[in-house]
């Protein structure tokens, strides 16, 4: 610590950090300190401080990370803990290092208008307000990372990726912070924002025909990205399928965010399936934290490969690949409820027009799925859902057209 709180300090002090340490265990952490967890991969931290213990302990370790959660960086608070824990020490980041440090700490709203006064409330975590517009930014940096520190990346590496869309745009800004070479490869179905966003982060596009079978499309993908690996040594594929890193970055991020902001228990989890990761990677903290937790997965009508449905072509992109990915723990999720391209649509549209959250149509699919286990479970209980994406991606597809389905 490298001086004491003034008189007026003091006593802003004790009343921010009383209010604070009320909310251990139960509520949000708002300000904090991280260390690297020395105990695991070198790549996770954990919480070593929380706010009162950071402004008030000394002798704080050198490679401590203090952080702010978004929204507080001129708060009282944070101005204090800056003067007081700060000064002199190079780790302490006020001002960000570059965009990938901004990752995460999303917002978990109430859905209070997609609800009736006797079921159960919904709170979505927003991912359109994410670095990089959607969730796969957390899953792409933190591939990424650990490939870094694997040595499995080197400065002329390329990394290669078969993708539906949103884990590409993420793999493009990653690559473009840290300067690799990335070439992502997409189904042609995808949107063109989708298309354009991969290649203003700077890398390479490659389309894969849909003939009506996504299933297909994402098969022949892979089978691309595969045969470029085969062929040149320099070639990293990430491969968000099966890769562990994809579960972490829920496991030891989101998920625990999600504790963090919830003010009592949760009863109920839904989420789409890509990869599985969210769904997998979430469900399973929230499980062992609530053990009678109800957890759902949504799927799209036309790719119910989960359901046993026929695999065709639908709208709800970011979900329902058509595969069953190895990442995906198909024991943890209780029930699936199949949502046509209607339902999503209309959904992810009232959203904007009753909540005024403008999100993608995978967003769609998660609170459709979780009104209906909301009119179940009743009044007084939670559900926790995922808003994955922003709609802002999304202006060339149905979700802004009218009459999609004549067209």
């Amino acid at each position: 610590m490298t001086g004491a709180p003034s008189v007026s300090e003091g006593a802003l002090l004790r009343e921010l950090c009383a209010e604070s340490a009320g909310k251990q265990g139960s509520g949000p952490v708002q300000a904090g300190a991280y260390a690297p967890d020395r105990g695991g991969d070198g790549l996770s931290k954990k919480l070593v401080y929380s706010p009162a213990q950071a402004l008030f302990y000394g002798n704080i370790p050198s490679d401590v990370l203090f952080f702010c959660r978004k929204g507080l960086h001129f708060s009282p608070m944070m101005r204090i803990m800056k003067r007081l824990c700060c000064e002199g020490n190079e780790t302490c980041l006020m001002v960000y290092r570059n965009i990938l440090d901004a990752l995460g700490n999303t917002p978990l709203i109430h859905l209070s208008t997609m609800t009736g006064p006797d079921d159960a409330r919904i709170l979505a975590k927003f991912e359109g307000l994410n670095v990089g517009g959607s969730i796969k930014t957390r899953t792409a940096y933190r591939m990424i990372e650990a490939a870094e520190a694997q040595g499995l990346l080197s400065p002329d590496s390329i990394i290669v990726e078969p993708t539906s869309g949103n884990q590409g745009i993420g793999l493009a800004l990653v690559g473009a912070v840290k300067g690799y070479k990335v070439i992502i490869i997409m189904p042609d179905s995808v949107s063109a924002e989708r298309r354009l966003l991969i290649t203003q982060y700077g890398a390479e596009l490659r389309l894969i025909h849909d003939d009506g079978d996504i299933g297909k499309a994402i098969d022949d993908c892979i089978a691309t990205a595969n045969a470029m690996a085969e062929s040149d040594p320099r070639v990293f594929m990430p491969n968000q399928f099966t890769n562990p890193e994809n579960l972490q970055a829920h496991i030891q991020g989101t998920a625990l965010e999600i504790l963090d902001q919830i003010d009592g228990p949760i009863h109920g989890f839904c989420s789409g399936v890509g990869t599985g990761g969210t769904l997998t990677g979430i469900g399973a903290v929230l499980k062992k934290k609530f053990p009678d937790l109800w957890i759902c997965c949504a799927e799209p009508e036309h790719a119910a490969i989960l359901s046993g449905g026929n695999i065709g072509t639908h709208v709800q992109m970011g979900i329902g690949d058509g595969l069953i990915p190895d990442i995906l723990d198909t024991e943890l999720y209780h029930n699936i409820n199949i949502v046509t391209d209607e339902e999503a649509i209309s959904t992810t549209q009232a959203l904007a027009k009753q909540a005024g959250i403008l999100c993608g149509l995978s967003s769609g699919p998660n609170v459709c799925t979780a009104m209906k286990m909301a009119k179940k479970l009743g009044k007084g209980k939670t559900v926790v859902t995922i808003l994955p994406d922003t709609g802002e991606r999304y202006f060339s597809t149905p979700l802004f057209q009218q009459g999609w389905r004549e067209k």
